[in-house]
């Protein structure tokens, strides 16, 4: 029926006069699971996640505040509403539809809806039919340029659709591209009414309360249209909180939208057509209606693994805030988002099979790709909970425990034919991109190698400017908090091997340069005050590279090695942003030079 009425409501014609009502309440999804993440430093609090979700007591409407789990909480949408106000005669073969009056309304990031439009008249009995679109103005306003939008493939939303109950989510076709149509998830829900009396000047008023869906899935806890509900409402709080952090800019929408060619307008488009989830500027995509992955019972408890990598990658915020990130950087800083991930990503097996597992926070990478892989996270922590997941021991270990154990360390034990990311396979991989695969020189770059190890076992602190550093770095930057415990007592005089990744470069080239020592300067760590705005950060991203930009040279070789793997010299290298700060007076030397000893960084800018 519910499916049958919105067919009839398309083709019925107002024929009502003005009888004014006004609608109130609040549309929300029911969504108790919290913010983890897989990364200790991107893990944030219960009371700091229910904040950044707004979730709220299903029964009171006040916000959740408590440290804890709060099981049924509410989250609020933030989308667009249609209601359509009819009156309904079935006495004939074919429903009768009079539509009294039909109108859009945008809910605020509270879910509140407040709309006023045409009755039926005291006394009849009506039915409210709500359509509720994944769709919201940035900046929730009417008159906003920019839209935040849910899409998915047509085809798999159908397939999603056959498998929830009842007509609770639809969905509505938007555009078709190369012979793929794309529509955008649309809730649905239904009110029989009697309209009351209105008087001069002052409609009828109709309480809708709390309009909430998908409440009866609670044997499904990660059900994928919980998910999509969760990863847009999710992205629209990120949209609000970087648009505060940026001071409400009027290029706002020109810098972090595209103009859609389907649809003509500017919009940020949280796509629902991924197998993972990735971030750029005017978009994000992440894991598709696949409901055989999302229905896996591997464990056969008869219930969905909600333990599984792919489904907290919708619900939780840490991946989301990451991949927006990557569409902040390359919206405000373009110029910087070099990466080379074939530099520590594929790997070779010793049977000449070429396989790679993506970037991970704790690789010993390029620079570039520690910066682009890391600043997003620095943004994205940043907009969650002012960078509040700061571990003092995190940073001080710089990617492998032991540090026998780094990717570049090319030990014999783990070489074989198993996909499980021996140093070794990377070592093969790199050194046969430069025509070395066996023999002599096979054998002697492998040796340096883990003698390059074993000299930075043995001096203490082992720096490396990986993703996770650079996230870390970027926080301090952003954040209040001013603690450098994980460095006090273990930097101060100690020597250290310099510019570790440089020097594995140059030794698949063939060096045969002694290991680079420096040493910390003897003065004790002290508390770090540096504090830049958003704006300022973005700025210095933007400016850091100069004229020239961040271009890459072909890679490998000399220049390679210098620009791209050197952390005192490299192009984005956290050494050279450290530098940009201090000639444009936004830190002294000696602040500088604080702040990349605390993080176990070179202090050589």
């Amino acid at each position: 029926m519910k499916r049958a009425l919105v067919a009839l409501l398309a083709l019925a014609a107002s024929a009502c006069g003005p009888h004014p009502v006004n609608f109130v309440g609040r549309i929300s999804f029911q969504e108790d699971w919290g913010c983890g993440s897989a990364v200790e430093s991107q893990n944030v609090t219960w009371s700091q996640c229910h904040a950044f979700k707004r979730h709220f007591d299903a029964r009171t409407g006040s916000p959740v505040t408590t440290g804890d789990w709060y099981p049924g909480a509410m989250r609020p949408l933030a989308a667009t509403v249609e209601l359509s106000y009819v009156t309904i005669d079935d006495s004939g073969r074919t429903p009768a539809v009079r539509v009294c009056g039909r109108s859009r309304f945008q809910t605020n990031e509270d879910g509140v809806l407040n709309m006023t439009m045409d009755g039926c008249g005291p006394g009849t009995h009506a039915t409210l039919v709500g359509r509720v679109y994944l769709q919201a103005p940035v900046n929730f306003a009417q008159d906003s340029q920019g839209f935040v939008r849910g899409l998915w493939r047509m085809d798999e939303g159908d397939r999603l659709l056959e498998d929830l109950p009842g007509f609770e989510v639809q969905q509505e076709h938007v555009f078709t591209k190369d012979g793929i149509a794309y529509a955008i998830p649309v809730l649905t829900f239904r009110r029989d009414l009697v309209e009351g009396e209105s008087s001069e000047g002052h409609p009828s008023h109709v309480n809708l309360g709390n309009q909430a869906f998908l409440t009866a899935a609670d044997a499904d806890h990660y059900g994928y249209m919980r998910q999509v509900l969760s990863s847009y409402a999710t992205v629209l709080e990120l949209h609000r909180k970087l648009r505060e952090a940026l001071g409400n800019p009027g290029d706002y929408t020109r810098k972090m939208m595209l103009v859609d060619p389907d649809l003509h307008q500017r919009m940020y488009g949280v796509w629902f057509t991924d197998t993972w989830a990735h971030g750029n500027t005017g978009w994000m995509s992440v894991y598709r209606p696949d409901v055989a992955r999302f229905g896996e019972d591997l464990d056969h408890d008869g219930h969905p693994d909600t333990s599984s990598a792919v489904t907290r990658l919708l619900s939780d915020t840490s991946t989301l805030s990451h991949e927006f990130g990557h569409g902040i950087v390359n919206a405000y800083a373009p110029r910087t988002g070099w990466s080379h991930y074939d530099f520590a990503g594929p790997m070779i097996r010793p049977d000449g099979m070429q396989y790679d597992w993506g970037h991970a926070g704790v690789q010993y990478a390029d620079m570039g790709t520690a910066y682009a892989e890391g600043i997003p996270n620095s943004l994205g922590q940043y907009l969650l909970n002012r960078c509040g997941g700061f571990v003092p021991g995190y940073r001080p270990v710089g990617g492998a425990v032991p540090f026998t154990d780094n990717m570049w360390n090319p030990v014999a034990s783990c070489d074989t034919n198993d996909f499980n990311a021996c140093p070794m396979h990377h070592v093969r991989y790199q050194l046969s991109q430069r025509g070395v695969t066996s023999g002599a020189a096979f054998d002697e770059r492998v040796g340096r190698l883990r003698a390059l190890t074993a000299a930075a076992v043995g001096m203490g602190p082992v720096t490396s400017n990986s993703e996770s550093r650079w996230g870390e770095l970027g926080c301090d930057l952003l954040d209040e908090d001013s603690d450098v415990s994980q460095a006090t007592g273990r930097v101060a005089g100690r020597p250290y091997l310099s510019n570790f990744v440089y020097q594995v470069g140059q030794y698949f080239d063939g060096s045969t340069e002694a290991p680079l020592v420096s040493r910390y300067a003897d003065a004790e760590v002290v508390p770090e005050h540096q504090q830049l705005s958003m704006r300022q950060l973005l700025d210095a991203m933007a400016g850091f590279c100069g004229d020239g930009g961040c271009d890459v040279p072909a890679p490998y070789g000399a220049a390679y090695n210098q620009q791209r793997l050197k952390s005192t010299g490299g192009l984005l290298s956290p050494q050279r942003l450290t530098r940009y700060l201090v000639d444009h007076g936004l830190m002294t030397r000696a602040e500088g030079t604080n702040l990349l000893e605390t993080n176990f960084m070179e202090a050589e800018f």
